[in-house]
């Protein structure tokens, strides 16, 4: 019961971030039903406030209530009950998440692998199943693929298979990067499973499976960054398969400056003839497909001090900072409405726009000590259950050079979910052990 509970919820509650009528309903009928887990697993709930981690919960639970602060005060005219039951939505949902995870743990099923199965890879790869499905047969129930989203070639396509083919909007998303940073953390946490989960099972097939289609997705979606990033993880897991530990914690610190990085690398390589074929022209590879002028009018803004960047501007920030104005000519053709869709393209500068200085100290906070409390137990464990947060974490920090993470509520949903999912389960492995 839990199981298809939890299981209905996640899927609805990325669903009904599509754009339409029937947008309300469902978000109501997602509320019922992470209200009906949240009571049904209360006394669990309780339980895992006394027994896990304080500092790591205290922290991941601000973040989240920042978030939903931040969806309140949206920039984005909608009405009061709209922003309430949006924010309401992530809310419930994470408490709902955390009272099936305790009644797990209480109930003491801790087959780590068949929960990080089901409750982390399953729902999500059938989300991005169902998607991919709709976009082959043409089957738009929410009138998303013909919104104003970036169009054109997919290049990195043509560039590995040799022929043109449009890049796609998935039914079931609003945008074309957004759903590409879901995919490819969904690919991480299936390449983790298929390459250091010991057992050839259906499990671990299915896996496999989802590895090679979303990788394929991941290419028609020509998302580069992703790809780069998914390509990086992938050369340090096959690293660790040879018991070389080193490089990750200084890949995570690397990860936090890869926007200086890249923009080095830009110019060196600026002049190569093959980079150029994977990229849609020599200003593109200059300019970091003109991020670097977006980030330098965010830092012009964030040189001179104000109070609003200390709590942030709310959801779409660079849109009630009037900042978006600037950059907008650089996708008046790709969005209906460039001065909201486009954001700062960089995690951590949208953050600040967003949440302010206080929601980035909370979220590299919690990053940092997830990070290294997650490697720690895996020296002790051995088990790949706690390699999950850190590749995470890492696939975060370089896929949010050039996007903006926190953006997307489905990708928003993975983050609570994965964090979560590791505090609880870790605790429970420490107190069997202690």
């Amino acid at each position: 019961m839990n199981l298809f509970l939890f299981f209905t919820s996640f899927i609805l509650t990325i669903v009904s971030y599509g754009k339409s009528k029937f947008s309300v309903f469902a978000m109501i009928f997602i509320l019922f039903i992470n209200i009906f887990l949240i009571l049904t697993n209360f006394s669990s709930i309780q339980k895992i406030f006394r027994r896990c981690q304080h500092v790591l919960l205290i922290l991941i639970l601000l973040f989240l209530f920042l978030l939903v602060i931040s969806i309140l005060r949206t920039n984005n005219e909608t009405t009061l009950v709209w922003k309430i039951l949006y924010g309401s939505r992530l809310l419930f949902f994470t408490f709902g998440t955390m009272g099936v995870f305790s009644s797990l743990l209480m109930k003491n099923k801790l087959n780590f692998s068949r929960n990080v199965f089901h409750y982390l890879i399953l729902p999500s790869s059938i989300f991005i199943i169902i998607n991919f499905l709709f976009y082959v047969l043409s089957i738009d129930p929410f009138s998303n693929m013909k919104s104003g989203n970036l169009i054109g070639n997919s290049v990195t396509f043509e560039a590995i298979f040799g022929f043109q083919i449009e890049r796609p909007t998935f039914p079931l998303s609003v945008g074309i990067n957004t759903f590409g940073i879901f995919v490819g953390a969904i690919l991480i946490l299936n390449l983790i499973f298929l390459i250091f989960y010991r057992l050839w099972d259906v499990k671990r097939l299915s896996s496999a499976l989802f590895v090679g289609l979303f990788v394929f997705i991941l290419f028609l979606l020509d998302t580069r960054s992703i790809i780069f990033g998914g390509f990086i993880l992938l050369l340090c897991m096959l690293l660790l398969k040879l018991q070389v530990y080193k490089f990750l914690k200084v890949l995570f610190f690397g990860s936090l400056f890869f926007p200086i990085i890249l923009v080095f690398a830009s110019f060196l390589i600026g002049e190569s003839d093959y980079l150029e074929t994977i990229m849609r022209s020599k200003s593109d590879l200059l300019t970091g497909n003109n991020r670097f002028f977006i980030w330098a009018f965010v830092l012009e803004e964030l040189s001179s001090f104000k109070f609003m960047h200390l709590v942030g501007y709310g959801e779409l920030g660079h849109y009630g900072s009037k900042l978006s104005y600037e950059w907008m000519d650089f996708f008046k053709f790709s969005y209906d409405s460039p001065e909201k869709a486009a954001s700062s393209h960089n995690t951590i500068l949208q953050l600040i726009l967003d949440t302010g200085y206080v929601g980035l100290v909370i979220y590299l906070a919690i990053i940092y000590k997830s990070f290294h409390h997650n490697l720690k137990l895996w020296k002790q464990s051995g088990s790949f259950f706690n390699l999950i947060i850190p590749f995470f974490i890492i696939y975060i920090n370089i896929v949010g050079t050039t996007e903006a993470y926190f953006t997307d509520l489905a990708s928003i949903v993975v983050f609570f979910l994965i964090m979560l999912f590791g505090l609880i389960f870790n605790n429970s492995y420490e107190t069997k052990n202690h």
